[in-house]
C-alpha cells in the first residue's frame, strides 16, 4: 500500500501500478561429458525446477533460473535448495540440486552439469585387403584416447547389464578352465535374459563360484555359478544350474557353457570416474585393471564379469554395443598373421546403430 484516501466515509488502499522486474537467481553451463571432450550441449534441452515462483530457461550450454526478486527465494537470511531436471533427446535425463546460500550475491553461479549421452553401437566386417575374405577371430580392442591422469577407458565384452552405483570397483581376476570329461557343456534349451537357471547338458565338475562363458567367442558373455543340482544324480545327465545373477543375455539352444576356474585377483583395483549406466560397455576408470576377466563388484550386489573387448564372427563380423563417454574413441583391430589396425572414430550420436569396416594386411 503507497497511500489512504478518505472519501464519503470509506478509506480506499491506493498501491501504485509496479511492473515486475525478473531477475536471474542462479545459472550454469550444461556440457557434454565425454571424458575425451566435454563440450557444451549443443542440443536444445529442457529444464524444470519445483519452486513455482521461479522461470526455468535454457541456451545453448546453458540455463538459468530467473523470478521477481521481491517474492522469489525472498527470505535471505536462510538457504534454499532447488530440485532442477534437465533432459534433452539423446541423453540420459539429469536430476540436479541447486544450493543457493543464506545471503546470496545474485546470480549464484553453479558448477558444470554433465548429461550423459545415451549408448550407440558400431558393426562392420574385418576382411583382408589383398582378397576381401572374411578375417575370423579378429580382435577389437579401446586403445585410447589419452585422458587426463589418472583416467582410463575401457572397453568391456558386453553392456552393464545394471548401473553401478558409487561404491562400485573392478578388478581384473585371472582363470583356469575345468578340467572333466565334458570340457565344454552345452545348453540345453533357449534360455532368455533374466533367467537364475539354466539347463545344460552335462554336470559334471560344475561347482559353486566357477564361471560360465556361454556362447560363441564373438558373443560370450560370463555368469557365476551359485548351486548345482544334485538331480538327477548321474551327473553326465542334463541338470539344472543356478546361476548367482539373472542372466544379461539369453543363450541360445547348443550354445557352449565353458567353465572356470577362477583364480587369485590380478593388477589393481580400479573404480569409475563418474555415472557407470546399465547399456554401457565404455568405462572410463581411475586405473587400468587387468586380468582373464573383470570382476565388477558393487554393495551388495553378486559381482558381474566381463571380458575386454570384442571378437568377429566366422564371417568376420564384430557388434560393438554400448559406446558412450568418449567423443573420438580409438580402436585397434588385431589377429593372427595380420599387422593391427588402429583408428580414430568419431561417433555419429543421432545414429543408434554405425558402421565401420577394416581391411587388414599381413
Amino acid at each position: 500500500m503507497d497511500a489512504q484516501v478518505l472519501s464519503n466515509g470509506h478509506v480506499y488502499d491506493v498501491i501504485s501500478e509496479r511492473s515486475a522486474v525478473w531477475q536471474v537467481m542462479a545459472h550454469g553451463a550444461v556440457i557434454d561429458d565425454c571424458a575425451d571432450e566435454p563440450l557444451p550441449v549443443a542440443a536444445p534441452f529442457v529444464v524444470t525446477v519445483n519452486e513455482p515462483l521461479l522461470r526455468a530457461s535454457s541456451n545453448v550450454g546453458h540455463f538459468a533460473l530467473a523470478g521477481d526478486p521481491d517474492v522469489a527465494l525472498v527470505d535471505h537470511t536462510i538457504p534454499y535448495a532447488l530440485d532442477v531436471g534437465i533432459t534433452s533427446v539423446g541423453f540420459h535425463d539429469l536430476d540436479v540440486t541447486v544450493n543457493v546460500p543464506a545471503l546470496p550475491v545474485f546470480p549464484v553461479e553453479m558448477t558444470d552439469t554433465a548429461l550423459r549421452r545415451l549408448p550407440v553401437s558400431l558393426s562392420g566386417r574385418v576382411i583382408e585387403l589383398a582378397t576381401g575374405n572374411p578375417v575370423s577371430g579378429a580382435r577389437i580392442e579401446l586403445a585410447g584416447p589419452t585422458l587426463a591422469n589418472p583416467q582410463r577407458a575401457i572397453l568391456l565384452s558386453s553392456p552393464l547389464a545394471r548401473s553401478l552405483g558409487a561404491a562400485a570397483s573392478i578388478r581384473g581376476r585371472t582363470v583356469s578352465p575345468v578340467a572333466s570329461a565334458v570340457p565344454i557343456k552345452a545348453a540345453k534349451e533357449e534360455t532368455p535374459a533374466g533367467s537364475v537357471e539354466i539347463l545344460l547338458d552335462d554336470r559334471q565338475n560344475l561347482a559353486a563360484n566357477q564361471l560360465l562363458r556361454f556362447g560363441p567367442e564373438h558373443r560370450a558373455h560370463f555368469a557365476q555359478i551359485q548351486s548345482v543340482s544334485p538331480s538327477p544324480a548321474n551327473l553326465a545327465l542334463p541338470g539344472t544350474v543356478t546361476l548367482t545373477a539373472p542372466l544379461a543375455r539369453g543363450v541360445r539352444m547348443d550354445d557352449p557353457a565353458a567353465p572356470f576356474t577362477l583364480g587369485a585377483p590380478a593388477g589393481v583395483n580400479a573404480t569409475p570416474v563418474g555415472q557407470a549406466y546399465a547399456g554401457e560397455a565404455v568405462l572410463v576408470l581411475d586405473a587400468a585393471p587387468t586380468g582373464d576377466v573383470l570382476a565388477i563388484t558393487d554393495a551388495a550386489e553378486p559381482p558381474a564379469f566381463h571380458g575386454q573387448g570384442v571378437v568377429c564372427d566366422p564371417i568376420g563380423r564384430y557388434l560393438i554395443q554400448g559406446i558412450s563417454r568418449l567423443r573420438r574413441p580409438v580402436l585397434r583391430a588385431s589377429a593372427a598373421g595380420f599387422s593391427a589396425l588402429t583408428r580414430t572414430v568419431p561417433m555419429r550420436w543421432s545414429e543408434p546403430l554405425s558402421t565401420l569396416d577394416w581391411r587388414m594386411a599381413p
